[in-house]
């Protein structure tokens, strides 16, 4: 993954914590924010931009989401399985 360096992962997002899958870090949202039909639980957090409704933006230059899109040296570390962020 080339994650981009406004990503954030370690901001105090309410009902939020940080998850792994399909080896892409991002955020899953809790049932506070899934309130209707087609809310986005996998999310991404910007420092710029703020939310960003997809798992996958900002982890590639295919997935940018504005012209900001900036590579950070280092990977966010990999989760452990069972590991999470409050």
């Amino acid at each position: 993954m080339k994650y981009c360096k406004h990503l954030d992962f370690d901001g105090n997002y309410t009902d939020c914590r940080v998850v792994e899958r399909a080896g892409i870090r991002h955020w899953e949202r809790g049932a506070t924010w899934l309130t209707y039909d087609g809310a986005p639980r996998f999310v991404q957090f910007c420092k710029l931009r703020g939310r960003l409704n997809s798992p996958c933006a900002c982890t590639s230059p295919g997935e940018t989401k504005c012209s900001e899109y900036s590579v950070t040296d280092e990977a966010p570390p990999t989760l452990r399985t069972g590991e999470e962020q409050k």
